[in-house]
């Protein structure tokens, strides 16, 4: 009895330990997809350093990640195939874009049955043996027809042509076809076939046309969260100061030099801490930046529309400009 329940309790600690070496590959791999997704939104190096510093620096994100990583976790753990049978639009966009024609993981009926079987006389191909059904990760049976939760990802294909090998038959018994040639007839392009090979046109040549019309800088200039403006006395006179962020992309194959800020109005300087600075392809860059002009300058008015420009040398050494456009702010009395 003694030796029995020893044996018990070594097999429940072993069944805990696989369960909980599970559960924590299933956590690693939930984060791990959740901080991948942030990281489209906030940038990997952004997210790199944010993920060193205290939650409490940044509450809105560590809460989004956190609920995202127990979503993930859940359906790696319990939910699974269910979200592709309950959730997914997968079936859903299939069963609407289909027709006769489609091309999609398909049983041959004719070769296939009647199947193998105590008292079955003159036998198909298909001995019954339930692999396509194993392995299929939404649990359908293909011999049934082509069903919505059907994801064509050919599993049941791979594990019936296995089957056949051993049984000395013929691969295909389940294979990449149309209804229409399981019926023996001949391809035929439809007019729905034609709508979708427009349609993937249209879209291959917008992206095309996006690639091509990219810009190689993308910027945009924000106002900083403070007050919308301070006045300040310099050299006997009242000096108004605007904070400002450029929010800079480097989209090109190759690093920018960026200079100083300029403008052709005498009255308006410039301080940029940062610049000039050399901006690497594919990142992205704060600039902060103050601008600082006479009271005078938005007397009467309290905003003025000032154009300025951000020089910079591209991978090719030509100089270059960007122009850009703010609306200054100050006091329209004194």
């Amino acid at each position: 009895i003694k030796t029995e329940a020893m044996h018990n309790r070594v097999r429940i600690n072993k069944k805990f330990l696989k369960k909980s070496i599970k559960w924590l590959l299933f956590l690693l791999v939930s984060s791990h997809i959740a901080h991948s997704i942030t990281a489209y939104f906030v940038g990997a190096n952004e997210l790199f350093w944010i993920t060193t510093e205290s939650p409490t620096k940044n509450w809105g994100l560590f809460i989004f990640v956190q609920i995202f990583t127990g979503i993930l976790l859940f359906d790696f753990g319990w939910f699974r195939e269910q979200f592709c049978i309950i959730m997914c639009p997968y079936g859903r966009f299939q069963s609407v874009l289909m027709d006769q024609t489609s091309m999609a993981p398909m049983y041959d009926e004719k070769r296939g049955e009647p199947r193998r079987g105590k008292g079955v006389e003159n036998p198909g191909d298909c001995i019954d043996c339930f692999k396509c059904v194993a392995v299929c990760p939404t649990g359908i049976d293909i011999r049934g027809g082509l069903q919505m939760e059907c994801i064509a990802c050919t599993a049941c294909m791979d594990a019936c042509d296995e089957v056949m090998e051993k049984t000395s038959k013929p691969k295909g018994l389940i294979r990449y076809s149309s209804m229409e040639q399981m019926e023996g007839k001949t391809k035929k392009w439809s007019g729905r076939s034609f709508a979708y090979l427009a349609l993937y046109a249209i879209l291959v040549s917008g992206f095309i046309f996006a690639l091509t019309s990219r810009k190689d800088i993308e910027f945009k200039v924000i106002r900083a969260l403070e007050s919308p403006y301070k006045v300040q006395a310099h050299d006997n006179q009242k000096v108004v100061t605007n904070h400002f962020k450029i929010h800079l992309t480097n989209q090109s194959q190759g690093p920018i030099n960026l200079e100083k800020l300029t403008s052709e109005l005498a009255e308006l300087e410039f301080v940029a801490p940062t610049l000039p600075m050399t901006v690497e392809p594919g990142q992205k860059v704060w600039i902060h930046f103050f601008t600082k002009f006479p009271l005078s300058y938005t007397l009467g008015v309290g905003t003025k529309p000032t154009a300025m420009e951000l020089p910079f040398t591209d991978k090719n050494g030509e100089q270059k400009k960007l122009d850009l456009s703010v609306d200054l702010l100050g006091p329209a009395k004194e």
